[in-house]
This record gives C-alpha cells, structure tokens and sequence, in this order.
C-alpha cells in the first residue's frame, strides 16, 4: 500500500493540494498499522519459547540513545547519560535492546521542548538497574496501575502518535528475561522508568 501511494504521488498533478493531503493521511495510517501489526507480532513471539544471549548492557544502551537522537534533536529534547554501568546480562534476544529504546522512546515523546531525558545505570545486586527520567507531564497514581495493559492510553500520552503497545510489550519482554520494569512519579514532575535486569553468570 505505501508503494502504490507514492507512486500516486509521483503521477499527482502540481497544485492538487487535496489529493496531497489524503495521500499523506494514507501514507500515516500506513505506517501506524505497521508499528501496530510489528508491535503484535513481538509480542506474540514472546510468548512462545525464545533463545537467550548475553550482552554488553553499556553498548546497547549507547546504541539506543544514538537511534532516539535524532527524533529528539526534532523535539528540543537532550538526551543524557549520566551513568552508564559496564557489566553484561542475560536477555532473551533482542528484549534488553527493545525494552530500552522503548522507554527512551516514550521519554522523549512525552518531554517538553527544552526538556531533558536522563539516563543512568548501575549494578545493583546480581541486577543491573536502568532509570530513564525525563521531565513531562507524568502520570496518575490510577494511569501508572494500567499503563501496563495493552492498548491503554494514559492522559499524557493521548495526542502522541503510538499503539498503546508499547509498555505492554517491555513488560512482557521483561518477564520472558526474569526482569522487571516500572513506571514511578519522578520527583520535581514528570515520570522515570525503571528497569532491573538480571546480570549475566558472568556479569562484569
């Protein structure tokens, strides 16, 4: 469908500003339903049997900030790593590296322009922690008990584009891994999620 869509465009009159704007409406919704259908069929995949790796936890985490800076050089948001533990953990593959960009994702939509998204590690335990800060609007004690469940939109997120998702699938990538993942008020507003990952046998 989006193939035959910018075809359309490519053959579209000059000037025909209608056309234009229902091709890039199609062209929206198209891309909507493919973050949705990808969405489910992560989420189906983590239900069934998957193969676990160990991994650098600092790289991944770098990587992930490296592929939000751009959206959120977009938005007016800096993102930064005040910590960033070197140790390894074990994940089922590609959880660790998609629950990450995840919440780093949200962080950023969520943020006012000029805000900042602070990111931080540090091995707690046999755990690697992973806090993601940023400054928005944050949540309600109510929206924080479901921000979990699929399709939810909290109050601060309606009006952002996304598939109410999102979370749904960190915390089932999360459990899959024997992880957790929370979403608490962060003190002075706005929101931090935090993730306790298990470290692998050899986690340094």
């Amino acid at each position: 469908i989006k193939l035959r869509i910018e075809e359309l465009r490519s053959l579209m009159q000059p000037g025909d500003q209608i056309a234009n704007e229902y091709l890039t409406e199609m062209g929206e919704e198209v891309d909507r339903l493919t973050f949705l259908a990808s969405g489910l069929l992560m989420l189906a995949a983590s239900e069934s049997g998957v193969a676990f790796e160990d991994l650098p936890a600092a790289e991944a985490i770098e990587q992930a900030v490296g592929r939000l800076r751009p959206l959120a050089k977009q938005s007016g948001v800096a993102v930064e790593v005040v910590e960033n533990a070197h140790a390894r953990v074990r994940a089922a593959v590609g959880a660790f590296e998609e629950v990450i960009f995840n919440i780093l994702d949200n962080a950023v939509k969520y943020s006012p322009r000029g805000g900042v998204v602070d990111v931080r590690s540090e091995v707690d335990d046999s755990f690697l922690q992973v806090v993601v800060g940023d400054r928005g609007s944050g949540l309600s004690d109510e929206e924080a008990e479901h921000v979990f469940e699929p399709f939810f939109r909290a109050r601060r997120l309606r009006g952002v584009g996304g598939s109410g998702l999102g979370l749904t699938i960190c915390a089932r990538l999360c459990e899959v891994s024997g992880a957790t993942i929370a979403l608490r008020p962060r003190e002075g507003g706005g929101t931090e999620a935090d993730v306790r990952w298990p470290l692998a046998e050899n986690g340094g």
